[in-house]
């Protein structure tokens, strides 16, 4: 099967890390508007280079069944990149941050976690109010008692803090509604696998491009959430 189709999976990270540097919320219209530019450019440099690695090394008969005309008969796969993207200090696959701060389990061990772009924004920052200590630096055990309060959520402390576009784009997972969830799905899938403008050697008999194998996501839900809640994000 790998002979015949030559799957691979460049995927993304970072990605919700990115939209905050850019001062755009994960969850509006200009933040999917920002994701569909990046994976649009991504999939036509793949695909492009997919279809020059054809004109080198043939065709794979599987891929040739499917009226392509390229190295792999599908370039893209949005892994969940977990502990790889924790390692490497940024957000994972297309996912919002998880949490401003929160608790892992390593091993037999917790250990606190505080994401890192959260501590470089605020290092660009003036410390201002209740979390500036006396020394005019950050409070910053004043922030993770208050972010723990909150579920890591930066939102809810907005006021106490100095105004700055990407505090305002700080979402977490749990400030995305649902509804927003699925419309970054959709618009990472769509971006995947929707173009009819691609080179022609890309594009199937139907006249589709068809650039990725699959999207990892996970949808949020409040812990008070109903079997109804679950049904409309499906829906």
């Amino acid at each position: 099967a790998i002979q015949d189709k030559r799957r691979i999976g460049l995927g993304v990270m970072g990605l919700a890390d990115m939209l905050i540097r850019l001062g755009v919320r994960y969850d509006s219209d200009d933040g999917r508007a920002a994701v569909r530019r990046v994976i649009d450019t991504m999939r036509e440099a793949a695909l492009a280079e997919s279809a020059d690695l054809a004109l080198e090394r043939g065709i794979p008969e599987g891929v040739r069944r499917a009226g392509l005309e390229r190295r792999n008969i599908a370039v893209f796969t949005v892994a969940p990149t977990g502990t790889t993207s924790m390692l490497a200090g940024v957000s994972g696959g297309v996912e919002p941050v998880f949490a401003a701060t929160y608790t892992r389990r390593i091993g037999t061990d917790y250990v606190k976690v505080v994401h890192p772009l959260l501590e470089e924004v605020l290092e660009d920052l003036k410390p201002a109010g209740r979390f500036a200590a006396a020394d005019g630096s950050w409070d910053h055990a004043a922030i993770l008692a208050a972010l723990d309060e909150h579920h890591g959520s930066l939102q809810p402390l907005l006021a106490d803090l100095p105004a700055d576009p990407r505090l305002n784009a700080f979402v977490i997972a749990h400030d995305v509604a649902p509804r927003d969830h699925v419309l970054m799905q959709a618009t990472v899938q769509r971006a995947f696998d929707w173009n009819t403008e691609s080179d022609w050697r890309n594009r199937n008999r139907s006249g589709r491009t068809l650039a990725g194998n699959s999207i990892s996501k996970t949808c949020n839900l409040p812990n008070d959430a109903k079997v109804g809640d679950v049904l409309e994000a499906y829906g």
